[in-house]
């Protein structure tokens, strides 16, 4: 989450308006320009937005990664009715993998219910709500770190993951279409989820609806690699024939 009051009130402006000026932002929030041009750089750091002279603009790329920061603040109450629906699919004693999207994090508080789990997962924000909510098995995979989504990635991670069996995977993705099937802007985190995907008996994917029809620079999967996709809103009736064709089960949360 975003702490600091302020840099919370730039970022709500850049996610409505899409773009700012520095001369707006210190009129609305009552601050020095020297204030306002410390913020946007350090929010820039963060990625949460991207500075251009004069102001800043909202990130909105294919091939960036958008910082987890960023995800956490957007369709929460959507992400958690979709995550709160795959706790149908686990069982006591399951191993599970979770991916370090903010959209599966949202079942986290909600896993206590169980007994016995085992979590395997290369999202280190994910790890550390575990932590908080749990006192199940959790592991986090090594690798190098993405501060843009806080995870572990590279080869050391896949070789990591490929140690493990389990039960479920339970994982989002960047965008979702018809054409390109699942696909992620980072190679890196594609490779990651791909060896969840090999050495998972069950792939729940967890998406919202703003994720579909968007394509994105690696390709996670087609939907044959699927068993469940669940969602906030029904897609369109394309996809609801693709994922019926793939033997895909669909839920609207």
């Amino acid at each position: 989450m975003i702490s600091n009051s302020r840099h919370q009130k730039i970022f709500d402006i850049i996610q409505k308006e899409h773009s700012v000026s520095t001369k707006e932002l210190v009129s609305v929030l009552y601050a020095s320009e020297a204030t306002i041009r410390r913020d946007l750089s350090y929010m820039e750091q963060k990625g949460l937005l991207k500075r251009v002279h004069g102001g800043a603009i909202l990130i909105k790329s294919s091939t960036l990664e958008e910082s987890s920061l960023v995800r956490e603040q957007t369709l929460i109450k959507e992400k958690r009715r979709i995550a709160i629906k795959a706790l149908e699919f686990i069982q006591n004693g399951n191993t599970i993998f979770i991916d370090p999207s903010t959209t599966a994090a949202q079942i986290i508080p909600f896993l206590s219910q169980f007994k016995e789990l085992s979590i395997i997962t290369n999202g280190i924000h994910t790890s550390l709500m575990l932590i908080k909510y749990t006192s199940f098995d959790i592991t986090l995979t090594n690798g190098r770190v993405n501060y843009a989504t806080s995870s572990t990635t590279g080869s050391d991670t896949v070789d990591y993951i490929r140690q493990f069996n389990a039960n479920v995977f339970l994982f989002s993705s960047a965008g979702i279409s018809i054409k390109n099937g699942v696909t992620e802007v980072n190679l890196e985190q594609m490779r990651a989820k791909q060896a969840m995907m090999e050495k998972s008996a069950r792939h729940i994917l967890l998406i919202d609806h703003t994720k579909f029809d968007k394509i994105f620079f690696s390709h996670s999967c087609n939907f044959s690699a699927l068993d469940v996709v669940i969602t906030d809103k029904m897609p369109d009736e394309n996809y609801v024939k693709a994922f019926e064709a793939n033997g895909v089960e669909l839920i609207v949360a």
